[in-house]
């Protein structure tokens, strides 16, 4: 099971704390047996061991909490008095007591920075010191022995402090980064989110333009058509063909499927449409040894002939247009041309047409050219591998 944000997010020091207060734990209850079992007068056997164990209820109550942050305000300090006011006298009542500094110094590195946790040690010290230097029996030799014992200790605590603030250091950074990764993957998850909606929300605007929008239009103008024509019938008829039609697309687009017709047959029938509708000659033509191809890139292919179709019958005053499709060896093209007044590609349009166009033979790993010139009728182009 993977872990918790918060199980990552946490020091490796804090992860182990379990060790470090066995440890803690362990010095403690031993030393304590240590200084029962000796020949000291019974009151010092009950103060000293009350003294060590207190340092138990002290942690619990400041220095765990301490350890597990980042030990801002005085906390820490008042946590590290403490423990100092009850070592000292244990360690003046009983020498062997000084042993119990080795569960309490991992707590005071990591409590404290290395530099005040050594200088927390050294006053832990002056005690054991005190009593060597005023003791009416210590020699000289015996008295820089215990000194020098006390400065390798001093000298190994700081390069072990050290050691404990490298780590504490490279934790915190760790943590830092990983706060930083999730929240960077946090804001690409949103924005993942957002681009799936977006490209959702463009897709239906594309299938919605070509579709359904269209077939509007060419209601519109079939029934426009009627009111100032003899042949009233021939328009009306056309337009209930295209609303059936629009229809069935309403419900292919809401359902997600569509009918399996061949891309052939669908492209003649829009061919026609247009020249029923707009008294244009359409000519549709295959080239090549038709095939079938996958739906989306005949669904592909077929909304851009209805929306180049579209754009001739609307903009280009044509009397004549073809639609061929032309199957290749390894890819197929779609070519739709127009003898209309045309237009010039390069200039800025405020229209869908042709960048729903290009953006459909995009996704699809096609390219979509489009040459064109002021008088000169207009040639669109579709590519895809197929």
């Amino acid at each position: 099971m993977p872990p918790t944000p918060d199980a990552r997010r946490a020091h490796s020091w804090i992860q182990d704390r379990t060790n470090w207060e066995i440890a803690f734990s362990v010095v403690l209850i031993g030393t304590s047996a240590v200084v029962i079992n000796n020949t000291h007068p019974l009151w010092i056997k009950v103060a000293v061991p009350l003294l060590l164990l207190a340092q138990v209820p002290a942690y619990l109550w400041l220095g765990r909490g301490v350890v597990a942050t980042e030990h801002h305000g005085g906390r820490p300090w008042l946590y590290i008095a403490l423990v100092v006011a009850l070592y000292l006298p244990a360690t003046a009542l009983a020498d062997e007591t000084a042993v119990s500094m080795m569960g309490l110094a991992p707590l005071v590195f990591l409590t404290l920075e290395p530099k005040w946790a050594v200088a927390v040690l050294a006053v832990s010290e002056v005690v054991p010191v005190a009593k060597v230097v005023v003791s009416p029996t210590a020699t000289n030799p015996d008295l820089a022995m215990f000194i020098a014992v006390i400065l390798l200790g001093l000298a190994f605590a700081y390069f072990f402090g050290s050691w404990i603030g490298h780590l504490i250091t490279q934790s915190r950074e760790r943590a830092e980064l990983i706060r930083e990764l999730d929240d960077t993957r946090a804001e690409l998850a949103e924005v993942s989110r957002y681009a799936g909606a977006l490209a959702e929300r463009q897709h239906l605007a594309r299938e919605v333009h070509d579709t359904l929008a269209q077939g509007f239009t060419s209601i519109a103008t079939l029934l426009e058509a009627a009111e100032h024509s003899d042949d009233s019938d021939k328009y009306l008829t056309l337009a209930r063909d295209t609303a059936r039609e629009n229809l069935a697309e309403a419900r292919a687009l809401v359902s997600g499927s569509r009918d399996e017709v061949p891309l052939r047959e669908s492209l003649r029938r829009t061919a026609k449409r247009l020249a029923d509708s707009a008294d244009i000659a359409v000519e549709c033509r295959v080239e090549g040894e038709a095939r079938p191809l996958e739906s989306t890139v005949e669904l592909m292919l077929l909304r851009i002939a209805q929306e180049g179709l579209s754009n001739i019958r609307k903009h280009a005053h044509a009397r004549h247009a073809t639609v061929a499709i032309a199957f290749e060896a390894d890819r197929v093209r779609l070519r739709l041309v127009d003898d209309g007044v045309g237009f010039d590609p390069g200039a800025p349009r405020g229209g869908y047409g042709l960048r729903g166009m290009r953006e459909r033979v995009a996704e699809a790993g096609g390219e979509l050219t489009v040459d064109s010139a002021v008088g000169d009728g207009t040639r669109v182009e579709a590519c895809v591998a197929a």
